[in-house]
């Protein structure tokens, strides 16, 4: 189905990109905080040009729209693995990470079901 080729694009770039993630977020170049505005302003632009393809029933623009947004989340999943090492104590990390990791599956699975009826 055509809906496949979306996650397959949304993907693909997060293969070296989550490393340029990591690369990022060092205070030398962007730091933390403006990691995760960049990849904030990503997610919503890439969803906000979802919903124009959908309106429009542009399939290009939905296959942008999934690589800019999917840039975005797989980075910003970096950025909060480095926001828990900053914020919860070393006996914290596991739990921390656990929910971190549960609340994006969680996520992923309603997205995977809401973008074949869109």
């Amino acid at each position: 189905m055509e809906y496949n080729l979306l996650y397959a694009f949304d993907a693909y770039p997060n293969i070296i990109l989550c490393f340029t993630a990591g690369l990022l977020i060092n205070d030398k170049l962007l730091g933390l905080r403006r990691s995760i505005l960049l990849f904030t302003a990503m997610i919503v632009i890439g969803q906000v040009l979802f919903t124009v393809s959908a309106y429009l029933e542009k399939f290009s623009v939905a296959i942008t729209a999934r690589v800019i947004m999917g840039i975005g989340i797989e980075c910003q999943n970096v950025t909060f693995y480095a926001l828990i090492a900053l914020w919860f104590t070393e006996q914290e990390h596991g739990m921390a990470s656990a929910v971190s990791a549960m609340m994006m599956r969680l996520g992923m699975v309603s997205a995977e079901i809401s973008t074949p009826i869109i």
